[in-house]
């Protein structure tokens, strides 16, 4: 493979700015595995967990669809598209409330049960 392009890929320069660096990239993915939910027992097909989603797309699909010229690009066509900033910032900021109360309910008295959260869940 051409050195030009071996760089050009190691860089990140073929991802999108909001995706080079890795904890970014992390937050987008934590984002989608919360919007989707959890994946459906019966499934035909398993989907792929969020750790193993991350690193296909970035570390194989991207990465060798860059080999050959392509980009992840936003759309330019005129539709009404969510925020991606502000879903990772409503996932994000859910997790940090829980964690809050996890934290919060860890000093309660022994056998005080601590309920289940779903609430990472953003329609």
């Amino acid at each position: 493979m051409d050195k030009n392009l071996q760089d050009w890929r190691a860089s990140g320069a073929h991802l999108p700015e909001f995706m080079r660096d890795f904890h970014d990239q992390k937050a987008v993915f934590h984002t989608m595995h919360a919007m989707l939910g959890p994946p459906e027992q019966n499934a035909l097909i398993r989907r792929p967990g969020l750790a193993e989603g991350h690193v296909y797309v970035v570390d194989c699909f991207l990465w060798f669809m860059a080999r050959h010229g392509y980009t992840l690009q936003k759309s330019r066509a005129r539709q009404n598209f969510e925020s991606l900033s502000e879903n990772i910032a409503a996932v994000q900021a859910s997790q940090a409330e829980r964690w809050s109360r996890l934290f919060k309910d860890n000093g309660a008295p022994a056998g005080t049960p601590v309920e289940a959260d779903n609430s990472s869940q953003v329609p």
